[in-house]
């Protein structure tokens, strides 16, 4: 479903294209926390967990009073939660040991379009982040947060800035859509730190408030300290360099 939709945004995309415009470019801006495992050709091993899911409550409970939330936090700038991608591969890994056993490779929403897209999977610092398995510092994959839920880095796609290019249009694809073979895919952000950038959320005195499915306070900071920032807070990276997001769920309002 996920990637008829896709196909079907593209279509309607290139319609509008005007006889003197030329399109140069697609960029993905996607939403974060919802994981696709697949196997190692790419081929759903399972549906898609949103974010919404709760099927690991019980596990965050768990970690919340043992402490390592606290730990998960200090690391990846997040506490975990239900229906992310960190509490569900834990959850996979001890009552789905048939599907954990199957997936070669677990991916946040624009790794995998990426991969339906160009033929190579990768994602950006903003989707990784929501991964709960990256450093907040380096945007790095953690082995030590990957050992918390069993699995290891080279599970996880690789890691590119949000201007970087991810590759061309495959021929498929354009057969598809009507958009030029080779057409550039760039990386682009997490929804919210995409929003941040078409709002001109910038600076380190500027937040805004998200009402989508969920909605969420944001708020820039140029430092990726998690101790700088309330602890009801989480920390996620701005698709501009150097920058963070501090944002606050305040419910699934729209849900």
């Amino acid at each position: 479903e996920l990637w008829r939709l896709t196909v079907a945004t593209l279509r309607e995309s290139q319609s509008r294209v005007q006889s003197n415009q030329t399109i140069r470019g697609i960029v993905l801006s996607t939403q974060g926390g919802s994981v696709i495992p697949v196997d190692e050709n790419y081929i759903p091993t399972n549906h898609m967990i949103p974010w919404l899911d709760s099927r690991a409550q019980g596990i965050v409970q768990e970690w919340n009073a043992d402490g390592t939330a606290q730990k998960v936090r200090q690391i990846s700038g997040w506490s975990p939660q239900a229906g992310l991608p960190f509490s569900v591969i834990a959850w996979f890994q001890r009552h789905a040991a048939d599907i954990f056993a199957k997936t070669r490779y677990w991916l946040p929403v624009n790794a995998f379009l990426n991969y339906r897209l160009t033929g190579i999977s990768s994602t950006n610092p903003s989707m990784a982040a929501e991964m709960l398995l990256t450093d907040i510092r380096t945007c790095e994959w953690n082995q030590e947060l990957c050992d918390l839920v069993g699995i290891q880095m080279d599970q996880l796609p690789p890691i590119f800035a949000s201007t970087a290019m991810v590759g061309g249009l495959t021929e498929q694809v354009s057969q598809q859509t009507n958009l030029p073979a080779g057409l550039p895919v760039f990386q682009g952000g997490q929804d919210h730190s995409a929003e941040a950038l078409a709002l001109g959320v910038t600076g380190s005195d500027q937040g805004f408030l998200a009402c989508g499915t969920a909605w969420v306070i944001n708020a820039v900071t140029r430092h990726g300290n998690v101790d700088q920032i309330p602890a009801q807070m989480d920390l996620n990276f701005h698709v501009i360099p150097d920058h963070w997001i501090a944002s606050q769920f305040l419910g699934g309002f729209g849900a």
